[in-house]
């Protein structure tokens, strides 16, 4: 970026009268609110520029206000008249247009000045610059002050440096202000900005949090977010609707786009107004909704936690730590090893303090996560959430640190635990510690906004201060632990009993069909709700579950399905993908290799469900069940060989530790080579022409079949000559076909190692342009100039251009008129006989022409050599939408509609 320009010389406009900005007494422009300059009182009718060169860079629609462009984006205003926007344009007539060049001799407006006044309006002129920087700004001197005529030098801009900050970086030998270069916007920036812009800005939602891979607005207005221009932004893999939660796949970078949305959100100033979301919610998608926007914020949290965990239990199977008890019952013995935690190593205390504290006190996290989300007063939120999971009432609570209980009501219902553990729970409703039920925790701080919010509304404010936060913390500590915890105590133990039951299924089935499931509950946005279900069951057993490994081999599905696409495939662009994909897979992020890499080819997607589910069957059928989470994918490894968290909760007749987790591990990598042996079986490249054209045909045959339409003497004949509808080419055009394949290939591969190298391009401009803005922070002159240096410098400049010239020769090879007469003359085929049909069964098959059309095109689609043409309508959206039609009404309707 150039340094502006030190002087700025300015001529009359016009003949008139020149004076101080500041007797102008308007209020806007006398104040400098619209930057430093002077005016003249016209005494004729013609305006010229006032600049010896620019370009005309804005005419505001009512023609009384023109911007003068200089270079580096400097711009002059000439204002005519004051609240001259009034009057809509009627005394003006314009000689110029936007983006003309201009110099003095240029006339830029005809002005009635005589109709301004009669109108009861000043005639005056502002004439300003509004360009201050961090360093420096634009002050104008006279060069002479009262009459003047056209074209008269009448003063200029200086550049004037703040003393108290000098911009040392604007005199260097590049001429160049390094600091607003330097001041770039990166990649996450300017993906923040455009989609902060396209879901309607900052007053279209109420908040903006992110997950694994997901950032996600509670949008208030559907109709102003932007859908289609969103899902064409870089960066952007796939957007998913839940409810009126808006979520936008973003990969394992999202927490930069959503730090950098806060960021300006906080530096902005809007308008306060407020977006009505008229759009009634579905009850049940809301319920989840609330818990996916209190619980996401806490992930973090829950993994460092259970990676800790995961440590102390690895270090206390390796005898390498001892077992630590906080308090033991009266009566009882310490086991062999076990310890209480005063009399061990200050240092393995703390460590056991440290990974236990996060899971131990989860409701008091959530809390204050709830309390932010149900916009309650956060410190009475912790308050609550610190009553309910109270560390009194650990005490004396043994070695699963359950807490002491009272039993509310003794029911005696199924007082034998072998026939259904979970069922043995309703032998009493017990008032309890609810340290690990974060859904108690969010049902008491929803309760104690609702409830704040009605006090507020009648309590006197002198009494608002003491008895306010008094009624609400006795109010719902009461509630919580006599109404609010035990119905969930209720919910939870029939859940728990529902799924102990499914759990019997033998051989692992359970498991297997929620592994197979889950990537497809995943894509649809809905896999936290029945996550819920799942931990609300866990929680029941002491953290322990049987189905949620299941749902974890849906990760190493998805590793193996990327494998073996970097087996078969012969496309660089694919293999690229999915070495992108594989690193956050690893790491247990699905989302990269589902929306980015399988489900956009849908086989790898189906293998790596398949693979999952046989993962997910070797789980089962093992016994294997998560004991605390240490996070997602090789990470979660280290929970398998865990404790429970709660162990005097958790089924007597789990697998010994070291055992659970070799057992898991084994079951991961049974779902990674199972999705590596399906991808290699079911996985095509390109789907060829014969194929689409006859995929197309049978979607129209059942499409008619539907409408019954026809007898079924014509039905077959109609189903008989759209069926010979297909791509003809002989054995050497085949061959020619194939030859050129292997060509368009190789060069399309070479695209795609040349569009890698401006990625990694990109890559190291954006960490060089942080590095330059830390050195201008620092002042180090010396360190910018070097910077800078490497930022213009083209890295791969000879690699780029050896490869374009790679590109271009390898593109001379290709015979594309080979192909393009090949598919010339099947399309007039195909379409002579869909016009045929047309005529002689008196349908309408002509408007899926373009689906045929890009059939024949596909090699060229594929590998990005021409563009699809625009399907408007689709014959397979068309059979759903009349099957759609057909279940509402309850019975077919015999009529051609759409054919």
């Amino acid at each position: 970026m150039s340094v502006p320009p030190q002087k700025i010389n300015i001529f009359a406009p016009c003949d008139g009268e020149i004076k101080k900005l500041k007797d102008l007494n308007d209020g806007v422009f006398s104040k400098g609110m619209l930057g430093n300059g002077f005016f003249i009182i016209p005494k004729n009718n013609e305006f010229y520029t006032p600049l010896e060169d620019a370009k005309i860079s804005l005419i505001t629609d009512t023609k009384h206000a023109y911007f003068f462009e200089l270079e580096n984006n400097i711009n002059l205003l000439m204002h005519i008249g004051i609240d001259t926007v009034k009057l809509n344009g009627i005394p003006f007539k314009e000689h110029v247009s936007i983006n003309q060049k201009v110099n003095l001799n240029t006339k830029i407006v005809d002005v009635d000045l005589e109709y301004i006044k009669s109108m009861g309006l000043q005639t005056q002129v502002p004439i300003t610059l509004d360009v201050d920087t961090k360093n420096s700004k634009y002050i104008f001197k006279f060069n002479k002050k009262g009459n003047v005529k056209r074209g008269e030098l009448i003063g200029y801009f200086e550049l004037k440096e703040d003393k108290k900050n000098p911009n040392k970086f604007l005199n260097n030998k590049n001429n160049i202000d390094f600091e607003d270069y330097f001041n770039q916007k990166d990649f996450y920036t300017k993906l923040a900005l455009k989609i902060n812009e396209l879901v309607g800005l900052k007053n279209n939602y109420n908040d903006v949090y992110n997950c694994m891979t997901r950032l996600r607005f509670k949008i208030k207005n559907k109709n102003l977010v932007q859908e289609k221009q969103i899902r064409q932004i870089e960066g952007v893999k796939g957007i998913i609707w839940n409810n009126n939660e808006l979520q936008i796949v973003i990969g394992q970078d999202v927490y930069k786009v959503k730090d950098a949305i806060i960021s300006f959100n906080n530096g902005i100033n809007l308008q306060d107004f407020t977006l009505k979301n008229n759009q009634k919610e579905n009850l049940v998608k809301k319920f989840f909704s609330i818990i996916s926007g209190i619980m996401v914020p806490l992930i973090p949290l829950l993994i460092g936690a259970g990676l800790m965990m995961g440590i102390v239990s690895i270090l206390q199977i390796s005898n390498l730590m001892p077992k630590i008890v906080y308090t033991i019952p009266d009566g009882q013995l310490l086991p062999t090893n076990t310890y209480f935690i005063q009399d061990v190593n200050v240092f393995w205390g703390i460590l056991k303090v440290t990974s236990d504290v996060p899971l131990k006190f989860l409701a008091l996290f959530t809390a204050i996560s709830a309390s932010k989300y149900f916009n309650f007063n956060p410190l009475l939120g912790a308050g609550i959430g610190l009553i309910i999971s109270n560390p009194i009432l650990f005490y004396g609570s043994g070695f699963g640190d359950k807490g002491i209980q009272w039993d509310l009501i003794t029911t005696n219902v199924n007082p034998d635990p072998t026939t259904n553990p979970a069922w043995f729970g309703f032998s009493k409703i017990p008032i309890m510690i609810f340290a690990n039920r974060p859904f108690v925790a969010m049902l008491s701080i929803f309760v104690a906004s609702k409830l704040d919010v009605w006090i507020k509304g009648w309590i006197h404010p002198s009494l608002e201060l003491v008895f306010r936060p008094f009624v609400v913390l006795l109010t719902i500590a009461l509630l919580t632990f006599f109404v609010i915890g035990p119905i969930y105590y209720i919910i939870e133990t029939i859940i728990a009993g529902l799924m102990y039951y499914l759990t019997l299924a033998p051989f692992g089935i359970a498991q297997a069909i929620l592994s197979l499931f889950w990537p497809i509950l995943v894509v649809f946005g809905i896999h936290l709700p029945v996550s819920t279900l799942i931990q609300v069951q866990s929680f029941a057993q002491g953290q322990v579950s049987a189905l949620l490994p299941a749902a974890a081999m849906t990760q190493w599905g998805s590793v193996g399905a990327l494998l073996g696409l970097l087996i078969i495939s012969k496309n660089s662009k694919t293999k690229n993908e999915a070495i992108g994909a594989l690193p956050p897979g690893i790491m247990g992020i699905t989302e990269p290799a589902i929306y980015g890499v399988t489900l956009p080819r849908f086989k790898p997607f189906v293998a790596a469900c398949l693979g999952g589910a046989i993962g997910g069957l070797f789980i089962g059928a093992m016994g294997v069940s998560s004991r605390v989470s240490s996070g997602l994918g090789v990470f979660g490894f280290i929970g398998y060989f865990s404790d429970p968290v709660d162990p005097s909760s958790a089924p007597t007749n789990l697998l010994p530790n070291i055992q659970n987790g070799l057992f898991f591990i084994l079951a991961s990598l049974i779902a990674c080579a199972s999705s590596i042996v399906f991808t290699s079986l079911l996985h095509v490249e390109r789907i060829k022409e014969t194929s689409l054209i006859q995929k197309i045909n049978n979607n129209i045959v059942k499409f008619v079949k539907l409408s019954s339409i026809f007898s079924e003497e014509t039905f077959n004949k109609f189903k008989s000559e759209i069926k010979a509808i297909s791509f003809n080419v002989s054995k050497e055009e085949k061959k020619e076909i194939k030859k050129l394949e292997k060509q368009i290939l190789k060069n399309a591969n070479l695209k795609e190692l040349y569009n890698s190298l401006l990625k990694k391009d990109k890559k190291i401009k954006n960490l060089l342009l942080k590095k330059g803005q830390k050195a201008v922070k620092n002042n180090d002159t010396l360190k910018v100039e070097k910077i800078y240096e490497k930022h213009i410098t083209d890295i791969y400049g000879n690699k780029k251009r050896q490869l374009q010239e790679q590109i271009k020769l390898e593109n001379e090879k290709i015979n594309f008129d080979l192909l393009k007469t090949l598919v010339a003359k099947n399309k007039n085929t195909i379409l002579e006989n869909i016009q045929k049909i047309d005529k002689e069964f008196n349908t309408n098959i002509l408007k899926y022409q373009n689906e045929y059309l890009n059939a024949l095109n596909s090699l060229l689609i594929f590998y990005n050599e021409a563009q699809p043409i625009e399907i408007e309508q689709s014959i397979l959206n068309d059979f759903n939408d009349l099957k759609l039609n057909l279940q509402t009404n309850g019975k077919k309707e015999k009529t051609r509609k759409a054919i």
